[in-house]
């Protein structure tokens, strides 16, 4: 079976994924950008995933990874971009039964307080993205699911590498400049997508999009 790439964001109705880097998804689901309907789609979709991508502006919002182990009973794959690591008082270091790969330029040397479920790769002069589909693909991994934000979004949206996305839309509008976007600029190219399918519940609005290749 070929690897599929999932996107799965929530964004605001003027394509914005959180007000501010620094923005949890506890804080988010706060004010009424995300509901509880989203976070149970998002656990559906771990449930089955075999890896997960995401940026480490992402995890330092929150402090910590959704522990959620797929229908074969294990934690998938957390690939993280990062090129400066963790400090040590992040509480995601407890979690130590979640198996993280960090992705960066340069190798991030191991630590004392790294769990035996940590490691690091460097893609050096590679391509990030698509060094980290291969490393996944290379691994027999079906289903790995992207949290992005905007910037590692980007980088695989511009290599063609994603198959779906998954958007839940709220009904609000941010409106300020820092906001972060679902896709930070530039992409060379524009990118289509087919709907699937849409959903609408308590006025947010979820979209299933397949990329046409």
């Amino acid at each position: 079976m070929k690897m599929r790439v999932i996107n799965i964001m929530a964004s605001s109705l003027d394509g914005k994924i959180s007000s501010d880097m620094d923005e949890s998804d506890e804080l988010r689901k706060s004010y009424g950008f995300t509901n509880s309907e989203d976070r149970r789609l998002v656990e559906e979709e771990l449930e089955t995933a075999d890896a997960v991508i995401v940026g480490a502006n992402s995890i330092r919002a929150n402090s910590k990874i959704w522990s959620v182990k797929n229908k074969l009973g294990k934690y998938p794959l957390w690939i993280i971009f990062t090129n400066r690591g963790f400090s040590k008082k992040e509480n995601f270091w407890q979690q130590t039964s979640v198996p993280i790969c960090f992705l960066s330029q340069r190798k991030i040397e191991k630590q004392s307080f790294w769990g035996p479920n940590i490691f690091s790769l460097a893609y050096r002069g590679s391509q990030p993205a698509q060094f980290a589909y291969d490393f996944l693909r290379n691994k027999n991994v079906e289903k790995v699911i992207l949290f992005g934000g905007g910037h590692i979004n980007r980088i695989f949206y511009q290599e063609n590498l994603v198959n779906e996305l998954y958007l839940t839309v709220a009904p609000m509008l941010l409106g300020i400049n820092k906001a972060c976007s679902l896709v930070a600029p530039y992409l060379d190219r524009k990118v289509s997508l087919k709907l699937k399918s849409s959903q609408v519940s308590n006025n947010h609005v979820f979209l299933r999009y397949e990329v046409i290749k």
